[in-house]
């Protein structure tokens, strides 16, 4: 009996404590990106013609920025204590938009050349939106800035990058109770997107034309990016609407546990956080601190901008069914978009996405109303239905199903990734392909315009998804497309591994 309550107060410890920040609310995240920094500056790099379009005409200017924006810590804790950044802003030649900016948060490293439209698809992606927009688009790189060293850690001499980076601040942080938040990566990296929000305001007033005063922003990023776009959106009231991509652990502490609860373990894309020991971590109290910092979960009330969460259906780091946790409480427009058949990577998926993110922008800046519909993600016993209640009229309404992958171990974990840790070579990942289907023939229409749902039965083993497609033609001047999908329903709705109750259970092993 004594063990089973320690093991329930393990688990429960920390989730009670979720934050609940408002706008009347100041944490250490927000005085740290508040703060002025006397190393902000920029300058510019060099200038150059681009046809965005791919139609045999020059239609923008591409200004590449050399931006420094912070300092972050010292240099007895860092080898790149003052971080800067590759900030491209495009100006089309057919600027209309005066006041707002789309934004693409994008990585890469201090040994990178200044990107080319040419050959940075991300780069190429913004000017497309700005042409097809009329507006200024930027495109940041090296968030975070790296590689760099972390003298403090156990690995002074190594060489750290991406998720290697942020876990060991966590660490850092979770370890000694909580001594300095802004030690958390997840800090400079919003603060350096912040900046390069004032950049683009201050070069583009000051040095293309006085007509523009940006000052609303569309931020968009994937993975850790997608990380700092939610963030932004809690943080700086600048952001119009925001599109957080492929980072979907919101409600951190809980989400992670159904993650365990999943795959009995952690993705092999967890590698970093595991090693540095996170995941024995997860229902600290310091760790739902942390979270309270930088979980944008915490911050939900900011949150009423209109928001598109693109997720991978095949996404090695992130289950697809983790909005669940998290979606209906948030608040203000919201939608969902499910790329099928897409990993963490999400290639092929980003026309399709720049459309969505077209479409919002535009339809915005035209005072003209966005898609308004809902779904009912319902179980029986033997069967699991989507519902769709809409007041926009879809021009087409369509429906995917996959099942659980079952390979050696795909019916023993709720798991649609696409590769999984390879048993005989821990070093390597084994293909789990999870191929999802059309199943827009079995899409039942109870009211032409309003409401529609598909049915799956419980499979005989396994676990089976499914969710359903809606375009809407928007009431713009240009007719656009926006595409949006209802969260994933899993049939049947049962979890194989229990959560983890001790530190030693949840260190756990990668899968």
């Amino acid at each position: 009996m004594f063990s089973f309550v320690l093991a329930f107060l393990y688990v429960n410890s920390a989730v009670s404590q979720i934050a609940d920040w408002t706008w009347n609310d100041t944490t250490a995240l927000d005085a740290y990106v508040a703060r002025a920094d006397p190393a902000y500056t920029y300058s510019l790099l060099s200038t150059q013609r681009y046809d965005a379009i791919t139609d045999g005409v020059e239609d923008c200017t591409v200004h590449i920025l050399n931006m420094t924006s912070l300092k972050w810590q010292n240099d007895t804790i860092t080898s790149q204590s003052v971080w800067w950044h590759h900030l491209s802003i495009v100006i089309p030649d057919n600027v209309r938009i005066w006041d707002k900016s789309f934004m693409f948060i994008g990585g890469g490293s201090q040994r990178n050349a200044p990107p080319d439209p040419e050959t940075d698809v991300f780069l190429d992606a913004v000017a497309e939106v700005a042409v097809r927009l009329g507006s200024a688009g930027a495109f940041l790189k090296q968030i975070p800035n790296q590689p760099m060293y972390l003298y403090q850690s156990a690995e002074p001499e190594r060489r750290r990058s991406e998720d290697a980076l942020i876990a060991w601040t966590w660490r850092h942080y979770i370890e000694t109770n909580r001594s300095d938040p802004e030690m958390i990566l997840q800090f400079p990296m919003v603060k350096a997107a912040k900046m390069a929000f004032d950049t683009i305001h201050s070069y583009t007033r000051q040095n293309v034309s006085s007509q523009f005063n940006i000052d609303k922003f569309f931020p968009a990023g994937g993975s850790k990016r997608g990380w700092i776009t939610w963030l932004l959106g809690c943080v700086d009231r600048r952001v119009m609407a925001m599109s957080p991509m492929v980072l979907s652990i919101l409600n951190l502490v809980e989400t992670l546990g159904h993650h365990y609860r999943a795959y009995g373990g952690w993705s092999f894309a967890f590698n970093d956080y595991w090693s540095e020991n996170i995941t024995q971590h997860l229902y600290h109290p310091t760790t739902q601190a942390l979270a309270n910092l930088i979980d944008p979960f915490s911050y939900r009330q900011r949150m009423t901008m209109p928001k598109i969460v693109v997720q991978a259906t095949a996404d090695e780091f992130f289950r697809p069914d983790e909005p669940n946790f998290w979606f209906d409480q948030l608040i203000g427009p919201k939608y969902v978009k499910l790329m099928r058949n897409a990993q963490h990577a999400l290639v092929g998926s980003y026309d399709n996405i720049i459309d969505s993110i077209v479409a919002m922008f535009r339809s915005m800046d035209e005072n003209q109303p966005l898609p308004q519909f809902r779904w009912e993600l319902t179980q029986g016993v033997s069967t699991g239905r989507t519902t769709v209640y809409t007041t926009t009229p879809p021009a087409e309404v369509r429906a995917w199903f996959a099942r659980s992958a079952d390979g050696e171990f795909g019916h023993q974990r709720r798991d649609f990734r696409w590769f999984i840790r390879s048993i005989e070579e821990p070093e390597e990942v084994d293909l789990n392909l999870v191929v999802w289907e059309d199943a827009s023939a079995d899409v039942v229409t109870v009211t032409e315009d309003e409401e529609y749902y598909v049915e799956f039965d419980r499979p005989a083993e396994g676990w089976l998804g499914f969710f359903i497609e809606v375009d809407f033609i928007l009431n713009d001047s240009e007719a656009s497309v926006f595409e949006g999908t209802t969260e994933l329903n899993v049939v049947p709705n049962t979890w194989p591994f229990p959560f983890c109750s001790n530190p030693l259970e949840c260190t756990g092993s990668l899968v």
